[in-house]
């Protein structure tokens, strides 16, 4: 989880100032594609559940999982010309991917945790995540404001420090 949580919050929680700051897209559009998001979410958690249920928890994860790791990496090749149809895909596969991760993830806690004391190991693992979490959006803001403008250019991509951070 600790590894989850670095992973996650490098880069996830700067895609929405990407989108305002670089993109300059209106935060009317951004919380449109959130919801939109949201809703996606809603309804594919009863399809990673079933999945769970006829196969196991830890599919339901590695899929879920699999799937939010390819959307936020194409969040970096997201850019002015493309994001028209870039961004309501992604969001539709991030909430299709969030549906399966937020059930999995916490029954496989569940399951590995003893029954006596469960409760404890669950928060304490949730403070210890959350403190590496924090330490990681801190680290990537670190490298953001340390690039500044600057950009990197592989081939006819261009990345700039949000992009990097995201990638």
């Amino acid at each position: 989880f600790a590894l989850w949580g670095i992973g996650l919050q490098m880069g996830g929680p700067f895609i929405a100032v990407y989108m305002i700051s670089n993109l300059e897209l209106t935060y009317t559009y951004v919380m449109a594609m959130s919801i939109a998001g949201t809703i996606v979410r809603i309804f594919s958690a009863q399809l990673w559940g079933r999945i769970a249920d006829d196969r196991s928890w830890f599919l339901s994860a590695e899929g879920s999982l699999l799937c939010l790791g390819l959307t936020h990496l194409s969040w970096a090749f997201v850019n002015g010309s493309n994001y028209p149809f870039m961004i309501p895909i992604l969001s539709l596969a991030a909430g299709m991917s969030w549906g399966g991760v937020g059930l999995s993830l916490f029954n496989i806690q569940y399951i590995f945790a003893a029954k006596k004391g469960r409760t404890i190991f669950i928060g304490v693992n949730a403070a210890i995540s959350g403190a590496i979490s924090f330490a990681a959006v801190r680290l990537s803001g670190h490298i953001i404001d340390r690039m500044d403008e600057t950009v990197i250019h592989v081939g006819n991509l261009s990345f700039g420090s949000i992009q990097t951070v995201i990638f």
